[in-house]
């Protein structure tokens, strides 16, 4: 029986399976915690809440925010809402106790300063572990850290001047410092983390009299100089004479799952982590749909499952592994795919042809511009974040799952009619 709510309805049992189910826009009360809450957006983000009075106020009942599903599972959101609504019913505000404790933090993180000055091996510590980020930010600032801002670790920040900054970014951009490889985009990645990292001890730390212990951000140097390095933005993709040694190379690869990735990849226009990270519970095959989660633009949505998809999903689900909630299985920590250089040149060395995961997505989209697709259809289809001030209207058109499906068949018809043309040219199988 289906858990998707009925109109006029809106009391259900909150677990993870009715959350996952659940499209339709509202708000949804538990049947066993009053006060335990989800909200469904338009556009499909799913919220776990509380709401109740605070004992002794005259003011009406106060809203709190758990987190989202799925990051917070409905287990951990309903332990949290009952903690919550404790707290509330003792007449105790949540929200005054997180402020108190922010302001104890701050004046601990103040006297120690005294002692260890606010080093920037502590901030970024104490960043990574307070904020809610994605298990590739934290590799990416530990990564930028370690090759590029080693020596700076043990350094007060109040310290870290402008020039500083200025100097470490020309270095960088020349290829005269660090253990990675350098650059001009090594060098924005470098500074954007660096003032995320100062930003966030402006925020925190402050001293005991209120005022901040980090006065100014040395990396808006970059900004009043102009001095951010211009990026020319990729434009590769398969080409129609690529697209078939691509799919004969891809038949080659010994490690299946590796072999679907991609190919899902190129037929659905999906990022990196929107594939690797898809799991077996967002997969609804009898409704005729997969959400994506964790998205950049960190928007929930859904895409229908076509036949092409279909055949893919059915060849995972023979090989499924019950201990890995993911799709596309794989070793490692993670349990899913983490592709490296060494990847794709499996790929690659064969065709003589070096691409990216992203080189399939402007592939796929690509091929749906010259099927004939507008370029709201593309968006829809690659969920393109609405950045164009004159489209603010058209922002709030929700396409339905049923609308997409005929366009993504289109594109999926159109890239395997090109990857099955017969080639005169060869894969390199000694490769």
């Amino acid at each position: 029986m289906s858990n998707e709510p009925k109109k006029g309805v809106n009391k259900f049992p909150l677990t993870d399976s009715f959350a996952a189910e659940t499209t339709l826009a509202g708000e949804y009360r538990d049947t066993k915690l009053p006060g335990f809450k989800l909200k469904v957006t338009a556009a499909g983000n799913k919220i776990w809440l509380v709401e109740n009075s605070l004992r002794g106020s005259s003011k009406s009942a106060i809203t709190l925010t758990i987190g989202r599903h799925p990051v917070v599972n409905s287990k951990d959101a309903r332990k949290t809402a009952s903690h919550l609504l404790d707290l509330l019913r003792q007449g105790i505000d949540p929200r005054l106790q997180q402020k108190k404790r922010n302001k104890q933090q701050s004046e601990e993180w103040a006297n120690e300063q005294q002692l260890q000055e606010l080093s920037l091996h502590h901030v970024l510590n104490d960043y990574l572990s307070r904020k809610s980020l994605k298990p590739s930010t934290v590799e990416n600032y530990s990564i930028v850290a370690n090759a590029y801002l080693s020596d700076w670790m043990q350094r007060p920040l109040s310290e870290i001047s402008k020039t500083d900054v200025e100097k470490r970014f020309k270095d960088i951009t020349e290829r005269k410092i660090g253990k990675g490889k350098g650059g001009p985009g090594a060098a924005n990645n470098t500074m954007r983390v660096f003032r995320a990292i100062i930003k966030f001890a402006q925020d925190m730390y402050e001293k005991p009299d209120g005022s901040p212990v980090i006065l100014q951000n040395p990396v808006k140097r970059l900004n009043q100089l102009k001095s951010w390095n211009r990026l020319k933005r990729r434009q590769t993709m398969l080409s129609d004479m690529d697209l078939p040694l691509w799919y004969q190379a891809l038949g080659t690869l010994e490690d299946k799952a590796m072999a679907d990735y991609f190919f899902f990849v190129l037929m659905t226009g999906l990022r990196k982590n929107e594939a690797a990270q898809l799991k077996w519970d967002d997969v609804h095959v009898k409704r005729g749909y997969f959400e994506v989660v964790d998205a950049k633009n960190k928007l929930e949505f859904a895409l229908p499952i076509t036949r092409v998809l279909s055949e893919v999903f059915e060849r995972r689900k023979k090989v499924r592994k019950e201990d890995n909630p993911y799709v596309f299985a794989a070793t490692g920590k993670n349990g899913y795919f983490d592709l490296r250089e060494k990847h794709f040149n499996l790929i690659a060395d064969k065709t003589k042809t070096p691409f990216s995961l992203h080189d399939l997505r402007r592939t796929y989209l690509t091929q749906g511009f010259l099927s004939g697709h507008d370029l709201e259809m593309l968006k829809k289809l690659a969920n393109h974040k609405n950045t164009d001030s004159d489209d603010v209207t058209k922002g709030y058109l929700i396409v339905q799952v049923a609308d997409i499906k005929e366009p993504m068949t289109i594109v999926q018809d159109r890239l395997l009619e090109l990857m099955n043309r017969k080639t005169k040219r060869s894969i390199d199988v000694a490769s």
